[in-house]
């Protein structure tokens, strides 16, 4: 089932209940939403809905057996990057990367390293230069190309050890990358680990400038970075939500405690106001909105 809602009256505008949605993506001029979904026929469903009605205005169809379990489309909006759920008996997850509408796609297998039998990638994000961005179990962070699906390198903190003929090269040290999320300019990836770690990369030079002890030894669940590169909050399974300035993060800016386990959060445009998904021990889910002071 998938809702389209209207903001801020949280009035729903459409529903499709016949349907069992495993990802959704809003395109570029927040429209249109594109909503997938998978069949007993070996198909994977792209929807794409007009926001304002909830009309659906074009199907499609691709010929596969894995499960888009998360989408995102490149700055045209004419490319899209889906991650695929294995097939019981395969050990790696994979993405996939297709034009907008057509039925053939190219995949993108994450690299398994000299040191590992079976590896499976953890977060992936477009970039804005064409590349996507995809971290494995060990902290590895996997640059590849999206026309092509081919590895363009890795970002290391260790620029000594770094060698493009073996992916296997560690963040965080050595854990596993649960988010990931890069500026509206793409100058700069922010990055949260399990082991509490927050790390900020120079993408225009593929250099970390900084990595901070967030939510040690808690993990970092979600991260977000402002539209002016100028603020970074971070949210841990500790409950806490903090905010950093992104070129002084010596210690955060503001803290506060959330009684919700944190899965997404964004900030608004303007910076005064963040929203939060969260989840309760219960299973219930919450949506929250906060509003930015002295950012």
């Amino acid at each position: 089932m998938y809702q389209v809602w209207k903001f801020p009256s949280g009035e729903p505008i459409s529903r499709e209940e016949d349907i069992f949605a495993t990802s959704c993506v809003l395109t570029p001029e927040k429209e249109r939403v594109i909503v997938s979904s998978s069949n007993t026929h070996a198909e994977a469903i792209f929807q794409v809905i007009l926001v304002s009605t909830g009309e659906i205005l074009k199907k499609f169809c691709l010929k596969t057996h894995a499960i888009i379990t998360e989408m995102q489309l490149t700055a045209d909006g004419l490319s899209i990057v889906g991650r695929n759920q294995p097939e019981k008996k395969a050990s790696n997850y994979s993405y996939i990367s297709f034009k907008y509408g057509q039925n053939s796609f190219n995949a993108y297998d994450f690299l398994r390293g000299q040191s590992y039998d079976s590896y499976s990638p953890t977060s992936t994000i477009v970039l804005k230069n064409g590349l996507a961005a995809s971290t494995g179990l060990n902290g590895d962070i996997q640059l590849w190309d999206v026309s092509t699906c081919e590895y363009e390198g890795n970002l290391c903190e260790d620029e000594t050890v770094k060698d493009t003929r073996n992916p296997s090269l560690h963040n965080h040290e050595g854990s596993l990358i649960n988010c990931m999320k890069h500026s509206d300019d793409g100058k700069y990836l922010i990055c949260g680990a399990s082991n509490g770690g927050v790390s900020c990369w120079d993408l225009d030079n593929d250099a970390l400038l900084y990595s901070i002890n967030a939510h040690k030894p808690n993990s970092v669940r979600c991260v977000a970075v402002s539209s002016d590169s100028q603020v970074i909050v971070t949210a841990g399974s500790d409950f806490i939500v903090k905010v950093w300035s992104l070129s002084k993060p010596d210690k955060p800016i503001c803290t506060t405690f959330i009684h919700y386990l944190p899965n997404d959060l964004i900030i608004s445009k303007d910076r005064q106001q963040m929203v939060i998904i969260g989840q309760h021990a219960y299973q219930s889910n919450r949506l929250m909105l906060f509003r930015l002071r002295n950012t």
